[in-house]
């Protein structure tokens, strides 16, 4: 099972391997990261993501159409994505996106990161007879799919106290229980977002354009050259146009 190694990065080292866990280590000089991923049901993982490093690149070897959901529980992140758009993510925010517009760098801003990602892989979701189970919940994948990142948008939302409830358990699950609770959960999940629509939904801003983000970095770091140096928005805004 390598779907993590192909999708979060190929500098992944395999630290062990069986039918329901692999586990990873992503290191490079910032620090270090561990991906342990989960064989859910045939097409569906979920990894714990337990990162303490500033970021690292993304380089896919794989074209599978696979639907990821994020869950942030501790620390920040950010999106490069390959449309040249940033996506940012917080404790309590979910993130999705498929594989039309991929990350190529991820970024950690305070170095710690706690989450879980959901993966789908929709061809083999979609083979007949493959979802009859989930069809019976009313759970359409590419549906989920459609709703969410259909164009190959970048999605984020503040999760609502149900949705937060239920993945902040999945923390905290005692070892003997956990293949159990997370197929579960997951398909909990999976049915809130299959129901999900406008009106239930609490969408923040999806995405921010590259110059966007340049400008507000070369600011930030102006700003902490010199922290004696006061400057108004009015300066800030004719020095950066």
């Amino acid at each position: 099972m390598n779907v993590a190694k192909e999708l979060f990065s190929t500098n992944a080292v395999e630290l062990s391997s069986d039918e329901i866990l692999s586990k990873y280590r992503i290191r490079n000089d910032s620090g270090t990261g561990t991906l342990s991923c989960y064989f859910i049901a045939p097409g569906i993982y979920l990894c714990y993501n337990d990162i303490h490093l500033s970021g690292f690149l993304q380089t896919y070897e794989s074209d599978k159409k696979i639907l990821q959901i994020h869950h942030c529980f501790e620390g920040r992140a950010e999106y490069q994505m390959s449309n040249g758009v940033f996506g940012y993510s917080k404790p309590g925010s979910i993130a999705i996106y498929n594989w039309k517009n991929k990350p190529v760098k991820l970024t950690f801003p305070i170095s710690h990161y706690h989450g879980i990602s959901i993966l789908l892989d929709l061809d083999i979701l979609n083979e007949k007879g493959r979802n009859m189970l989930f069809e019976s919940f009313n759970i359409y994948f590419m549906a989920i799919n459609n709703r969410f990142c259909d164009f190959g948008n970048f999605f984020t939302m503040e999760a609502d106290e149900d949705i937060n409830h239920l993945l902040s358990e999945l923390y905290y699950i005692p070892e003997k229980l956990k293949i159990p609770y997370i197929k579960l959960k997951v398909m909990e999940l999976l049915l809130i977002l299959a129901n999900q629509n406008s009106e239930t939904t609490t969408e923040i801003e999806q995405y921010y354009k590259k110059e966007t983000v340049a400008k507000v970095k070369r600011i930030a770091a102006l700003l902490a050259d010199d922290l004696k140096k006061h400057y108004t928005i009015s300066e800030l805004s004719r020095m950066f146009n």
